[in-house]
């Protein structure tokens, strides 16, 4: 009977010890405040007849919580551009609901943090203001559905006008494989002189990359010749990336090629398919909130 009542008394203390170290982990995982994750995007926006939006699809950011975190992003404010007409929900802004019995399928959760998806899209007036050629976007002030704000951080993104214009360099296709490597074709209808392809986001994500036009290799700012009738061919590989504090950031970099033609007319071609998106699991989010020493 003695060793019975010592047998569940140690039980019972296993237990207790047990459930101090849980909450002890839990409350050491726990964040102050949402983080938001960095995204290093070429965009461009439309100028239509009456009004200007994202061409192609919504600009979406990413946010860490503690998980179970009701909170919502209702509005961002970019500092570098405030009079932009943003459309902002965590619902999907392409009119399909996303919400389950009053809960948000947009957030996807890893132990104890929620991942939260916010879509923004541009829905602006002309006669408001006319936008200029190219903005840089990166910190911005956020609201939530519970009336708090916060500075953020949102990496770089630039947002540029889309022009359609005829050229002697036409895309012809693009095609990727599952290692994460890309190519980029072009069909060149006249000789050209192409002088160096570019791009502002290069600063943020060159050592991260392998990218190559033929005939020039590595990205040097010299002519290279293509004749009419051949073809240009770019490709692209992200590394994979070990620094924990730029492993969840979103990559999406579109750089210009710019080239003359015999004539000497400039012009310009953007290349696309050139990107890195994160897969998200508790041990990177967890280093991620190490390095941004909010653990």
């Amino acid at each position: 009977m003695r060793d019975i009542k010592k047998s569940l008394k140690t039980s019972i203390l296993l237990i207790i010890i047990s459930l101090i170290i849980s909450i002890g982990i839990k409350f050491s995982l726990k964040i102050d405040n949402p983080v938001f994750l960095k995204s290093y995007l070429d965009m461009n926006y439309y100028e239509n007849e009456d009004m200007y939006s994202f061409s192609g699809h919504n600009l979406e950011l990413k946010y860490i919580t503690n998980k179970g975190d009701k909170r919502q992003v209702t509005s961002v404010i970019f500092d570098n551009a405030p009079y932009l007409d943003l459309i902002v929900s965590e619902n999907n802004i392409s009119g399909f609901m996303t919400f389950y019995n009053g809960v948000n399928s947009n957030i996807e959760s890893y132990g104890p943090y929620d991942i939260h998806t916010v879509f923004v899209d541009l829905d602006m007036s002309r006669r408001n203001k006319k936008l200029e050629e190219v903005i840089e976007l990166d910190k911005a002030k956020v609201y939530f559905n519970n009336g708090e704000s916060m500075d953020v951080d949102l990496g770089k993104i630039i947002l540029s006008k889309y022009k359609e214009n005829q050229s002697p360099l036409d895309s012809i296709g693009m095609n990727g494989s599952s290692d994460g490597s890309s190519q980029s074709i072009f069909y060149v209808t006249d000789n050209i002189f192409v002088s160096k392809v570019y791009s502002q986001l290069f600063e943020y994500s060159r050592d991260l990359l392998e990218f190559n036009i033929d005939k020039l290799g590595y990205l040097e700012e010299q002519d290279v010749v293509y004749n009419k009738y051949e073809h240009l061919y770019f490709t692209s590989q992200f590394h994979n990336i070990e620094d924990p504090s730029r492993k969840l950031s979103r990559y999406d970099i579109k750089p210009n090629i710019y080239f003359e033609d015999k004539d000497g007319n400039e012009y310009m071609k953007e290349v696309q398919n050139i990107s890195y998106t994160p897969n998200f699991n508790f041990k990177d989010i967890y280093n991620y909130l190490k390095s941004q020493g909010e653990l």
